[in-house]
């Protein structure tokens, strides 16, 4: 009975839970199709433990490929039709990029906006996009009128969506999909190889490992011939830290504004403080629950 008791109060006091509360509270006081998905996302994630198949409502045309049979367009920004394994991560990449555009900043996923306590990216900016996964950061940068965007994913899988996402979108050559992790130096390295969760730092045993390659952000730069550096965001699965250890440089340089996650090793938030503030002491920084934003 005891183990029961204790088995209920994880499943109703858990994180699934409390998002379903949120979902809950965002829908009565602001009803949209929107918000009614973040609902239907939660309430299958909580009672179903997975993500939903099939999307409710007018939205549910966003997740239909157009007539070509090929894309999803989210009128910001285009994404190749994926295997229905991957819908689950891309939907949390929709909540987290796409939906707080579309609410006028209304933020519903799990992780929260890159753009934030006056981080954008602007028109012509130069963008480092850390962990590009599937591309859709990328091309919500470029179709919000960045310059250019060096997009970072050494996952296989990964990297051969990412390449489709470009090519749907006809971003040419203001992206530069790069088949490297970036780290603290230029080396081969083993990363395990789970889809959106591939890290270089958090391993474990019995993880299918992939051969990759990394490099420096300062040696990248160079090796580039970048003038700037405007805008990084990265989401690298515990390996931020590793990132900020390569580009000292380029935050003394350049000062660009920083979007990363803080949420994959206990320590991460005062880590990176310090290492940005190493780098570059004229950094303001604020934080949320899963993110730190520096400018």
């Amino acid at each position: 009975m005891k183990s029961f008791s204790h088995s209920l109060r994880l499943r109703f006091g858990g994180l699934c839970y409390q998002n379903v509360l949120t979902a809950m509270r965002y829908y009565i006081k602001r009803p949209s199709e929107d918000t009614r998905f973040f609902l239907f996302f939660n309430v299958n994630r909580f009672f179903l433990g997975s993500a939903p198949g099939l999307v409710p409502g007018q939205l549910g045309k966003y997740f239909s490929p157009d007539l070509r049979g090929d894309i999803y367009d989210f009128d910001l920004a285009t994404m190749p039709v994926i295997d229905p394994g991957h819908l689950e991560e891309f939907y949390y990449e929709y909540l987290d990029l796409i939906l707080p555009y579309r609410t006028g900043g209304l933020e519903l996923g799990s992780e929260g906006t890159y753009e934030k306590f006056g981080l954008y990216v602007h028109e012509k900016d130069v963008v480092i996009d850390a962990g590009a996964n599937m591309g859709l950061f990328t091309a919500y940068a470029l179709n919000r009128g960045a310059g250019e965007v060096h997009a970072f994913e050494p996952v296989e899988e990964n990297f051969e969506i990412l390449k489709k996402t470009i090519a749907v979108n006809l971003l040419g050559e203001r992206v530069v999909p790069v088949k490297k992790a970036l780290s603290q130096a230029k080396e081969t390295a083993s990363i395990s190889a789970k889809g959106t969760s591939s890290s270089l730092v958090m391993m474990k045993e019995g993880d299918a490992l992939e051969e990759i390659q990394t490099i420096a952000l300062d040696e990248y730069v160079e090796e580039q011939g970048l003038e700037r550096v405007d805008f990084i965001k990265a989401d690298i699965e515990g390996a931020e830290r590793l990132l900020l250890q390569g580009a000292m440089k380029t935050l003394g340089k350049f000062k660009p504004a920083l979007a990363i996650c803080t949420y994959h090793l206990p320590d991460d938030r005062e880590v990176l403080t310090e290492l940005i503030l190493k780098a570059n002491p004229a950094y303001e920084i604020h934080y949320t629950t899963h993110k730190l934003y520096a400018r």
